[in-house]
């Protein structure tokens, strides 16, 4: 495991560490699963967004106009 250093406001890291407390857990637990968590949003959202793309091409939609007209039919 490598070591990364960061610097936060304290306010967040007080949060942080209120919410590492409430969990049982530590901060850099809390860190590593908030960075997990972000990456996994961030793959599933280009996911839906790739997946989106290609059935907005086999539908010939080019803007969100077209999307939204396409929705409401």
């Amino acid at each position: 495991m490598k070591t990364l250093n960061i610097s936060l406001p304290k306010a967040l890291i007080d949060e942080a560490d209120r919410i590492a407390k409430s969990q049982a857990s530590s901060r850099s637990e809390l860190i590593r699963d908030s960075i997990r968590a972000y990456v996994l949003r961030t793959k599933l959202l280009e996911q839906s967004f790739k997946v989106g793309k290609k059935k907005a091409n086999k539908f010939g939609l080019k803007t969100e106009d077209d999307v939204y007209e396409f929705l409401e039919r």
